[in-house]
């Protein structure tokens, strides 16, 4: 038996080994990584409101968040490119369509990423390691950050800057004004679209330096080169200014204080801690979480076909590439010396740190960024790129000097090992997000119900509507504006009124029960059959036996006295 395993998988490996089967292994990984992502669906009240107003058209979806961004948020030069970006994510309330879009726009983020680290190391083996090791580390979680949420505002923007900087190194090579002025334009839009890429500009100043020739490399010439991002960045600070000043912003967020030292460093190293790959595995919030969500489940239900499957094709991918990563550094490299690899990995850790910068100095972010309350923000996702270069660039590094297939072999292994907890929590949370987006759906999908038509003119107490869902909190009045959009006039509470007459429980978040005096009505996603308890009031249920039903849009409805 033994050596029929192994047969098989020297057979796999054979196989795998061979270049032209290498798109399909890299098919497989994408594939594998994705499949959680496909169903997180949205987490957070923020994206809850750009789902609301897409329901309503491009038009007022626009007209709002402009207004939103402008009038209330101080952003007058992001509000076009932000609510465009923002509608793209929820141009369709079909849950696949929905991430189809985010998953697009996480793979690209990761692609630009790599073929940016293409364009500057002049090796395609260590790009596409770059890229795997994004896409194996990228984490799901309940934080409010890519790929979790707010996926097209900022991660649109991000692709757009890192174009911006590979227009810019061929600029640097052939010196054509056409491709400048490109590079400067999606430069300026990445700034308006997201004020904390102004920290990302000094990368300019580096691709200035690397590609200036040294006979010419000077601080005159590296000042001429890098004008025209000195210029942008600038004009964008100056209109900022401006603009804030004429549109003055209620929203803490991008309103700069200063409380210490020890208020900026603590979040700074919060937010830095959380780019790292792996850091919700150790953060013990997200350990009392898992525990909770994996509770009474094998572990074939945690470990499944996609992990499984993922396993030897990773490990056969990792070890082709090491060996490509070792010939590709050695042909390409100008400087392999261990100062320039050290000042490479410096920078690298220090764009861990620079996003961050603006963010320990808002207002609304001072005493909640810690490891129990807010533990990552956008800025989080764009460092995790800077620290997947860190440990990418050291790893090979270490391949390169070692060498050898003892070397390559642990390094493949200490990768699968470490995605395997990763992916397998990425499998975890999503599912938990899946349930929560279904709660939601099934909500939403009471409102196109004749039963709650036919209460069309009333007050309903509905304080489970309400309820905060792991990061999903629901405001007040929000589901009585959701049945406005439905042409109904209905007041969906979250109190007590004194003389209430309707009431709605969502049961476990299984069925929904509307009572009323001695009238009980079921509405249920799935057909129920027996007896169940069933809740009638505040503070009593009764077994009910579930016979026949109607079908009521997509709940089934039963009817009890």
């Amino acid at each position: 038996m033994s050596q029929k395993i192994y047969l098989q998988w020297t057979r796999l490996c054979n196989y795998l080994k061979k270049e032209k089967t290498f798109k399909l292994s890299m098919f497989i990984i994408i594939s594998c990584i994705i499949v959680p992502m496909l169903v997180t669906g949205i987490i957070c009240n923020d994206e809850l409101q750009y789902r609301f107003w897409s329901y309503q058209g491009f038009i007022e979806f626009i007209k709002h968040f402009m207004s939103e961004q402008i009038l209330d948020k101080g952003r007058a030069l992001s509000a076009m490119p932000f609510s465009i970006a923002t509608y793209l994510g929820f141009v369709s309330q079909n849950l696949f369509v929905f991430k189809f879009v985010s998953i697009i726009v996480i793979i690209s983020n990761i692609a630009m990423f790599s073929y940016f680290i293409n364009k500057l190391f002049k090796n395609k083996w260590f790009a596409i390691f770059t890229f795997i090791m994004a896409l194996i580390f990228l984490p799901i979680s309940f934080e409010l950050t890519p790929p979790n949420a707010y996926l097209t505002q900022y991660s649109i923007a991000f692709n757009l800057l890192l174009i911006s900087f590979i227009l810019f190194i061929d600029y640097m090579k052939e010196n054509k004004k056409k491709t400048l002025i490109v590079s400067m334009i999606l430069l300026y839009i990445g700034l308006i679209s997201y004020e904390t890429f102004i920290t990302f500009t000094p990368i300019y100043l580096i691709l200035c330096i690397i590609y200036t020739p040294k006979q010419h490399r000077n601080i005159k010439e590296i000042a001429k080169k890098l004008s025209a991002p000195v210029l942008v960045s600038v004009i964008y600070l100056g209109l900022y200014i401006v603009m804030g000043k004429i549109f003055v912003s209620n929203y803490d967020g991008n309103k700069l204080t200063f409380v210490s030292f020890k208020n900026s460093f603590d979040i700074i190293l919060q937010l830095f801690k959380s780019s790292l790959p792996g850091y919700f595995l150790f953060n013990k919030k997200y350990q009392y979480l898992i525990s909770i969500f994996i509770s009474g489940k094998n572990i074939f239900e945690i470990f499944n076909l996609r992990i499984i499957i993922l396993i030897p094709t990773l490990f056969i991918t990792l070890k082709y590439i090491f060996k490509n990563i070792d010939k590709g550094i050695k042909e390409n490299s100008k400087d392999n010396s261990a100062l320039t690899s050290l000042i490479l990995a410096l920078l690298g850790c220090i764009f861990i740190i620079m996003p961050h910068i603006p963010i320990a100095l808002a207002k609304s972010y001072q005493g909640v960024v810690n490891a129990e309350q807010v533990m990552a923000l956008p800025t989080s996702y764009f460092s995790y790129f800077s620290a997947i270069f860190v440990i990418s660039y050291i790893l090979f590094k270490i391949v390169e000097k070692l060498g050898g297939k003892i070397i390559v072999v642990l390094a493949s292994l200490a990768i699968v090992f470490y995605m395997i907890p990763i992916q397998g929590m990425n499998d975890i949370i999503s599912k938990e997000q899946n349930r929560n987006y279904n709660r939601l759906i099934n909500i939403e999908n009471m409102f196109d119900t004749n039963i709650i038509s036919s209460l069309n003119n009333q007050e309903i107490t509905a304080k489970d509507l309400y309820k905060t869902v792991n990061a999903m909190g629901i405001h007040d009045g929000y589901w009585s504006n959701f049945a406005k959009l439905k042409k109904l006039d209905i007041q969906i509470l979250n109190e007590v009124k004194s003389e209430k007459k309707f009431n709605i429980y969502y049961q476990d978040d299984e069925f929904f029960v509307l009572s009323k005096d001695n009238d009980i009505t079921v509405l249920s996603p799935k057909i129920l059959i027996g007896f169940y308890p069933v809740k009638i009031n505040d503070d009593n249920y009764k077994s009910m036996e579930f016979k026949q039903y109607i079908k009521d849009g997509k709940l089934y409805i039963y009817n009890f006295k």
